[in-house]
């Protein structure tokens, strides 16, 4: 799939659930936010975009010749997988070098062109697709990535947003969307470092809340639940079997127990 935006000066928050996007510049310039930062999209660059991922143009400084290259995510993630690679993770860098702008820009003008056969399109994504790949691994000194560093502040960003915010009924999108990031990059970056997503880490703070609440005898289950951020003393209960493998009320009357002993 390839779009083509000429002379272009609109503004554009989108985000492509199941394919890979590339932004092959010919000419003009724009900064487009991405991962919580503003990459530069300048003249004769390709820009790749996970899938699923929010990203934004913020300004577009010169009007120019901006083509948006689509790529199915099966294609490029099976591709990866044939090359070793489990899970395809294109930096968020902006690429520079002449060579692969000329081999993304030259692929562009032959798949538009009405004399391709399907067969000689699929070659040209499957060469493309090899470069993007082998690209982001061989990073030439020339490529700018403001990202490099970002992905551990995120998950200490992440991860304090969460503790400061437990108690209120939030969603994935919603701790996306106040640290300036999308829901797919703050899945997957925290999937990867802390090897649970950040729902299980929020249900673990909430039921280690309303652990620590029941360790009063004036404290009801029923209000340990709500205190501890949860919307009904039903998830609560839930939540709080498969971390201690027994109901919150058991949980209470044997601290208490303990408590008494002592």
């Amino acid at each position: 799939m390839l779009f083509e935006e000429r002379e272009s000066k609109h503004h554009y928050r989108v985000w492509h659930e199941d394919w890979y996007a590339f932004c092959i510049v010919e000419r003009g310039s724009a900064d487009v936010r991405y991962r919580g930062r503003v990459l530069p999209v300048r003249p004769e660059t390709v820009t790749p975009f996970m899938p699923g991922e929010v990203h934004e143009t913020r300004r577009i400084e010169v009007p120019g010749t901006y083509r948006v290259l689509m790529l199915p995510t099966n294609l490029v993630e099976d591709r990866a997988e044939s090359m070793g690679k489990r899970s395809p993770e294109l930096a968020a860098t902006t690429w520079t070098q002449k060579a692969t702008y000329g081999a993304f820009a030259a692929a562009c003008s032959r798949l538009e062109g009405q004399s391709v056969s399907t067969f000689e399109k699929e070659l040209l994504l499957l060469e493309l697709v090899d470069l993007a790949l082998t690209r982001d691994d061989a990073a030439g000194p020339d490529e700018t990535s403001p990202h490099s560093d970002c992905q551990p502040r995120v998950i200490q960003a992440v991860r304090d947003y969460l503790v400061e915010n437990f108690d209120r009924s939030l969603a994935l999108a919603d701790v996306a969307r106040d640290l300036g990031l999308s829901s797919g990059y703050v899945s997957r970056a925290f999937s990867t470092a802390e090897r649970c997503p950040p729902k299980t880490l929020l249900r673990l703070l909430r039921v280690e809340r309303g652990r620590r609440s029941l360790l009063s005898p004036d404290v009801s289950v029923k209000r340990a639940a709500y205190d501890a951020g949860f919307t009904s003393p039903q998830k609560f209960n839930q939540a709080f079997q498969v971390a201690w493998n027994m109901s919150p009320s058991q949980y209470q009357q044997l601290a208490l127990a303990q408590q008494t002993v002592r």
